[in-house]
């Protein structure tokens, strides 16, 4: 699933009157909004209240992780509201792996990061935290399916995922 994202796009009217994100589309991510570029660099549309980093579903819906919460929005741009919220500290990433999970990761301190599992639907199904304290950012289907890496400073970790515990592997 982490490779069937689409990139995202352009258009400067309103994500309501949006037409859908298409393939070679580029979005940008600010504090205050998220802009749609198309292939040539020309504005297509500025949306939603920005964030950090950004993942599609398998529906092609865009989840962006913004400090406590993940906001998701349709392939249009326009917003389908919080999908996650009440997160400890600031999060930085999510992504999504083959079966619809979401993981979104991110800074509880500066000295512990945390990394959770939501079923597609929004229900918590893992949480942990690591000692790290840096920002984070997480990529499904690492090194095959079950594994996610995880980037903390200058060092990325791969762990193996199941339903109870997440455990470190290697780290890169």
């Amino acid at each position: 699933r982490a490779n069937a994202r689409p990139a995202a796009a352009c258009a400067a009217a309103s994500a309501a009157f949006a037409t859908p994100f298409s393939y070679g589309d580029i979005l940008v991510s600010s504090s205050t909004s998220i802009y749609r570029y198309n292939q040539t660099g020309t504005l297509l549309q500025t949306f939603g209240t920005g964030g950090f980093g950004m993942a599609f579903d398998s529906s092609g819906n865009l989840f962006v992780a913004n400090g406590s919460a993940v906001s998701e929005y349709d392939s249009s741009g326009n917003s389908l509201g919080t999908f996650v919220s009440g997160l400890p500290g600031g999060a930085y990433d999510i992504d999504f792996d083959e079966v619809g999970n979401a993981y979104v990761v991110g800074v509880v301190d500066q000295n512990f990061d945390f990394v959770r599992k939501y079923s597609s639907s929004g229900t918590l199904l893992l949480s942990t935290t690591l000692q790290e304290g840096q920002e984070n950012w997480v990529f499904t289907g690492y090194a095959g399916s079950n594994r996610l890496l995880v980037t903390a400073g200058t060092a990325a970790t791969i762990y193996p995922v199941n339903t109870l515990t997440l455990t470190a592997g290697p780290t890169l």
